[in-house]
């Protein structure tokens, strides 16, 4: 993800200055899906500003309508724009920067490969809570982990039990 902006009817210049950068790299990663976002709110200029680059532009331009790229810069402590996000499947974020880095670069490139092996599916536990309290904690915390959920500390063995099974009996995880 990309974030621009429209300020005064115009794109930001270092936001079109990445344009060229995130096309080939779009290109470059058909797997992935780079977006740009702008915050201006005006859907039809940012719209005629995407159709008058055409395939200078060859990547999903989103609208920020309600204000959530404004809270995430917040968030991150972003500085400037344009800033890249690379986001995994799972919706973690890998990384964090400006797009031109190269670090961004290998980043998407790490996160497309991942993408792209196979995935171990981890069926949801079947068994009962009363079940899970019989077993051993270090095996309980290894079902905590191959799930890639965190395992709770300083709780009873029966919380344990109880939270394995809210989070992980109708869900199947994959690794």
């Amino acid at each position: 993800m990309a974030a621009h902006t429209i300020r005064g009817g115009k794109w930001c210049g270092p936001c079109v200055q990445m344009t060229p950068h995130l096309t080939a790299l779009q290109k470059r990663y058909p797997q992935a899906t780079i977006v740009g976002i702008t915050t201006d709110r005006d859907v039809q200029k940012a719209q005629r500003f995407v159709e008058s680059k055409g395939d200078a532009m060859d990547y999903t331009v989103a609208v920020d309508t309600q204000g959530a790229t404004d809270e995430l810069t917040t968030k991150a402590n972003l500085a400037g724009i344009p800033h890249a996000f690379v986001v995994a499947a799972d919706n973690t974020i890998l990384y964090s920067s400006h797009p031109a880095k190269p670090e961004f670069e290998q980043k998407l490139k790490e996160a497309v490969e991942k993408a792209q092996k196979p995935q171990v599916a981890i069926p949801p536990v079947s068994q009962s809570v009363d079940e899970l309290k019989a077993l051993p904690i270090k095996e309980l915390k290894a079902m905590f982990e191959e799930r890639g959920l965190q395992f709770p500390t300083g709780v009873e063995k029966g919380e344990l039990a109880s939270t394995l099974k809210e989070k992980a009996g109708n869900v199947t995880y994959y690794r």
